[in-house]
C-alpha cells in the first residue's frame, strides 16, 4: 500500500525539468509581453495622419471657396452696375480685385493639388474643382478688361467725324470732356491743343469709325435710327431738328452711361444721306473700349452691310 501511495505521489509531482521550464517561462513572461508590439503607437500615427489629411482637405475647401467667391463677386458687380446700383468705374475696380483674388486662388489650388497627388492622395474634391473653375473665369475676365484698358486709348468721346463732330443741343456734354486727353507730353504732339490731340489719338485707335453714306433720305434714316435706339432701350431726347437725333443710354455689360447723337445730312441731291454718329460717356477718363463697338453695331444695323458706304469709297459695281 505504501508502494502504491508513493507511486501515486510521484505521478502527481511534475518532473523537475518541466517545473524549471515553467519557472523560466514565468520569469520571462514580463520580457515576452514587453516584446509584443503595441497597437497604441499605430493608432496614434493613424490619428495624426488622419488629422493632417483633414487639415489639407480643409485648406482645399477654403481655397475653393475663395475662387468661387471671386467669380460670384464679379458677376454681382456686373449685374449691379448694369442696373445702375453702382458707378461703373467702381464696378471695374472691384472686378479687377476679384480677378486678382481668383488668380491667387487658382495658383494656390494648383499647388495644393500637386502636393496631394505627390503624397498619393486625391485632391479633386468638388469645392477644389469649382474653385479652380471659378477663379480661372474671374481671372481671365479681369485680364480681358485689363487688356482692354491697355489696348484702348484713355478717351471717352467717339465720333465718325473728327473735324466736325455732331453737336449736342438737347443733351449736354460733360464739362471736362477734353480736360485730360493723352499725349500732352509726347514729342510728336507738341503744340497740339487737347481737341487736336483727341482727334489724333482717336484716328490712330479707331481708323474704321468714319462717316457713312446711306441710299435713303435723311427723314427715313432718322426714323429708322429712332426705332433702333428705342429697341436698345435708349431714352430719346426731345428736339425738333430735321437732321439730328439725340438719345441717352447705358451699356448692358458694365452699365456705362453715355449720350448719343446721329446726324443725317442730305447727299446726292437729297437721294442719299451722309451719316455721322457721336457717343460720349457721362463719366470716366476712359471708356475701356466700350463705345466703339456700340457705334459700329448701330451703324451696321442702320445701314446694312450691302447699302452702307464709308465716305470716300467707291460704290461696288
Amino acid at each position: 500500500m505504501t508502494d502504491n501511495g508513493s507511486t501515486t505521489r510521484e505521478e502527481d509531482v511534475p518532473p523537475l525539468s518541466d517545473a524549471v521550464t515553467q519557472d523560466e517561462d514565468v520569469a520571462q513572461g514580463g520580457h515576452a509581453s514587453a516584446s509584443v508590439p503595441s497597437n497604441h503607437d499605430g493608432a496614434s500615427d493613424a490619428a495624426d495622419n488622419s488629422s493632417k489629411s483633414r487639415g489639407r482637405s480643409k485648406l482645399g475647401w477654403m481655397l475653393g471657396v475663395v475662387g468661387i467667391a471671386a467669380l460670384l463677386t464679379m458677376l454681382a458687380m456686373i449685374a449691379v452696375s448694369a442696373l445702375g446700383g453702382i458707378a461703373w468705374r467702381q464696378a471695374v475696380s472691384i472686378v479687377m480685385y476679384a480677378g486678382l483674388a481668383g488668380l491667387i486662388a487658382v495658383v494656390l489650388l494648383l499647388a495644393f493639388i500637386f502636393r496631394r497627388r505627390k503624397t498619393g492622395k486625391s485632391a479633386f474634391e468638388l469645392p477644389v474643382i469649382a474653385g479652380l473653375a471659378g477663379g480661372a473665369v474671374a481671372a481671365v475676365y479681369a485680364a480681358s478688361w485689363g487688356l482692354a484698358w491697355i489696348g484702348h486709348p484713355a478717351i471717352h468721346d467717339i465720333s465718325t467725324d473728327l473735324a466736325d463732330p455732331p453737336q449736342f443741343r438737347s443733351l449736354t456734354v460733360r464739362p471736362d470732356n477734353f480736360d485730360d486727353i493723352p499725349g500732352a507730353g509726347d514729342s510728336d504732339m507738341t503744340g497740339l491743343n487737347p481737341r487736336q490731340r483727341w482727334a489724333a489719338v482717336h484716328q490712330d485707335a479707331y481708323p474704321d469709325i468714319r462717316s457713312v453714306r446711306i441710299d435713303a433720305q435723311p427723314a427715313a434714316v432718322l426714323a429708322k435710327a429712332q426705332r433702333l435706339a428705342e429697341d436698345r432701350v435708349w431714352t430719346i431726347a426731345p428736339g425738333d431738328s430735321d437732321t439730328t437725333l439725340e438719345a441717352q443710354g447705358r451699356d448692358t455689360l458694365l452699365g456705362v452711361d453715355f449720350i448719343f447723337i446721329l446726324r443725317a445730312l442730305p447727299a446726292q441731291d437729297g437721294r442719299a444721306s451722309l451719316i455721322d454718329v457721336r457717343m460720349v460717356t457721362r463719366e470716366g477718363r476712359s471708356d475701356y473700349g466700350v463705345l466703339a463697338p456700340i457705334v459700329r453695331t448701330f451703324l451696321a444695323d442702320l445701314s446694312g452691310t450691302t447699302t452702307a458706304l464709308q465716305e470716300g469709297t467707291t460704290p461696288a459695281r
